[in-house]
């Protein structure tokens, strides 16, 4: 009994937060222990989402050179062959009859004057920034999706260590009972709460085993790793970052927020869009030049040239009511615009305020967790004594370790979820990452060619 009661106290002791996940990697033979920073870079290299914010980008940057066509020159090449006969019969006579023409010329456009241009440039940058802002955005939402399923495997982990303990102690506990029932010191119950005991430990193990494979899945298809079994993750360094005053936290927010900043540019897209519709009935002013070459008759010897050159405007004077109802609706989507600016900073103010209260209760629930699994430590280690020395009964003992269990894994799920919550303020405020975002978006302005360069050194 001596023995049972040093390896008891000596799971007791083990701290919670060094729970072992060498019996979890042992489990699996090709396991490897993946860091959090590993999975941010396998995240940047392998998210598709990433890759589709990327192309969206590629493709608006094409709109800036898409309004610059509407001021470069203009070529087109007509050209078209005729061939033709006539056959005449008659009673005395018969005649046939056969030609054929020809036409090649090249023609050049160039706009001198279009009042849609300004606009239309203006609007295709905005429009490229708000493509920048979103692909940053995506960046960071994905970098947070991996912090939120690699918690996620870590917290399932520490539970599945949790529960071996439990059972551990479980089983030391139904020994001590048989032994006590062997000498005739306890009664039958004891043995049967023992083993009822056991029998809970294993399905809360088995539960949490489960639990940690769906986790491993979700990791491993955020990070697009074929055999989730073998992903071991490892306790991260803590965020011991102190968030900002509330206030400060909102007002940062609301400046740095790429999905704040991208309402804001929409106001200025559909401003620009209206311009766009005003220059539209406005005149317009072109230059436009021809030249060809006509030929005819069978043998092409008959040529003759012909060059015009020609000054165009063109004034709309009436649209059929078209341009009012253009302008109308122009009218409509910035107004809508502008009031879904408004209902995002209301968002972001709320959700701001929800994350910073959410650390604020954990950090203070944490403090009196750790106080709590140390009484309920110290609690089962007097019950198992007083158990031994006939002054507390096997329900002691069972609650006793229910109450130990419970508070150890409330403490390890709180700590994750404290956490993810810190990073998840950083995330709602638009700094999450900060470093890592900037370095993404940097490297992917490069080529594929220089990036395989880069890696070969």
């Amino acid at each position: 009994m001596k023995t049972i009661s040093g390896n008891i106290v000596a799971v007791l002791l083990f701290p919670v937060c060094a729970l072992p996940c060498a019996v979890l990697q042992a489990g699996h033979p090709s396991s490897q222990k993946t860091t959090l920073t590993q999975a941010y870079e396998r995240a940047l290299e392998t998210d598709q989402s990433i890759t589709i914010a990327y192309e969206e980008l590629r493709k608006a940057q094409l709109l800036p050179l898409s309004a610059l066509t509407k001021l470069t020159p203009h070529f087109t090449l007509d050209s078209y062959y005729t061939n033709a006969g006539l056959h005449q019969s008659g009673v005395l006579q018969e005649s046939r009859d056969h030609s054929s023409t020809g036409f090649t010329g090249l023609n050049y456009r160039q706009p001198l004057l279009d009042m849609t241009f300004p606009a239309a440039y203006r609007s295709a940058k905005l429009s490229v920034e708000s493509s920048r802002l979103l692909y940053q955005s995506t960046i960071r939402d994905t970098l947070y999706g991996v912090v939120q399923a690699y918690y996620s495997v870590l917290q399932q982990q520490s539970l599945t260590a949790i529960n071996k303990e439990t059972l551990n102690l479980g089983l030391q506990q139904l020994d001590l009972a048989r032994e006590r029932k062997a000498v005739g010191e306890v009664i039958e119950t004891d043995v049967l709460r023992a083993e009822a005991t056991v029998a809970e430990a294993r399905r809360a193990l088995v539960v949490s085993e489960n639990s940690l494979k769906l986790a491993q899945k979700i990791l491993a298809n955020t990070l697009n790793i074929a055999d989730p079994d073998s992903i071991i993750v490892t306790e991260p360094e803590m965020n011991l970052k102190e968030p900002s005053s509330l206030s400060d936290s909102i007002s940062e927010a609301l400046e740095k927020r790429e999905d704040l900043r991208v309402s804001e540019l929409n106001i200025g897209i559909a401003k620009e869009k209206r311009k766009q519709i005003i220059g539209e009935y406005l005149p317009t002013l072109d230059i436009s030049v021809s030249s060809g070459r006509q030929w005819s008759d069978p043998s092409f010897n008959q040529r003759k040239d012909s060059w015009q050159a020609s000054i165009a405007g063109q004034i709309p004077i009436f649209t059929g009511g078209q341009r009012e109802l253009d302008l109308k609706q122009s009218d409509y989507d910035i107004r809508v615009a502008r009031l879904e600016h408004e209902s995002l900073a209301k968002n972001v103010e709320r959700d701001v305020t929800q994350a910073w209260l959410t650390i604020h209760a954990l950090e203070l629930t944490l403090v009196q967790l750790k106080k709590e699994v140390d009484a309920n430590a110290e609690n089962y280690r007097v019950i198992q004594e007083q158990y031994r020395s006939g002054l507390a009964t096997s329900l002691d003992v069972q609650q006793g370790l229910r109450d130990l269990n419970n508070s150890r894994s409330l403490l390890v799920t709180q700590t994750d979820d404290c956490e993810v919550a810190r990073r998840n303020l950083e995330r709602l405020i638009g700094v999450f990452q900060e470093p890592l975002v900037r370095e993404a978006g940097a490297q992917f302005s490069r080529t594929k060619s220089q990036r395989k360069k880069e890696s070969k050194k």
